[in-house]
């Protein structure tokens, strides 16, 4: 395994870069945040070198010996604690969830002042369909529809038409 050189990159809090099997073999360029084991398996967890982007990368997948480039960074503790919440979910790329829910007038307005970039319309009937986002922090289509699944379960009358668009 490559434990060491990527122990001294945490430790120096210098950039990393190595080879990367994962669809294809790719060269990575990261600043590693931490190592985390989750059911069994050795990820590197680490934002992709001048992005907000942070990834995880199993050991096992790593095709060369990664190198510790001079490059420093630091680690912001947003990027570390979003680095402690990361699991795997095997989410190609960020995907946020977009949901629809058809509602009253007033509740339409909480929903629109409650979450930025709502839209709402209202339709024939009087009823309003109001249009949302959800997007994790840690940018994986699971945790967003995870928080999409939450509002729903915590509306007031979930038996409304609600119908994610993404």
């Amino acid at each position: 395994m490559y434990y060491t050189p990527v122990m001294r990159a945490l430790n120096q809090h210098r950039a990393l870069a190595f080879d990367y099997q994962s669809g294809a073999n790719k060269p990575r360029l990261v600043e590693p945040l931490l190592i985390d084991v989750v059911n069994g398996v050795s990820y590197l967890i680490a934002r992709v070198k001048d992005s907000d982007e942070i990834k995880g990368y199993r050991f096992s997948r790593m095709t060369s010996m990664p190198v510790v480039l001079p490059d420093v960074f630091a680690p912001s503790s947003e990027a570390v604690e979003i680095a402690k919440a990361w699991r795997p979910e095997f989410s190609r790329s960020p995907t946020p969830l977009d949901v629809v829910v058809t509602t009253n007038e007033n509740y339409a307005d909480l929903l629109v002042r409650q979450y930025s970039g709502a839209l709402a319309a209202t339709k024939k009937d009087g009823k309003v369909e109001v249009g949302f986002s959800f997007e994790s922090p840690v940018r994986h289509f699971a945790s967003s529809w995870r928080a999409a699944i939450e509002f729903v379960c915590s509306r007031p009358n979930p038996s409304s038409q609600i119908s994610p668009t993404g």
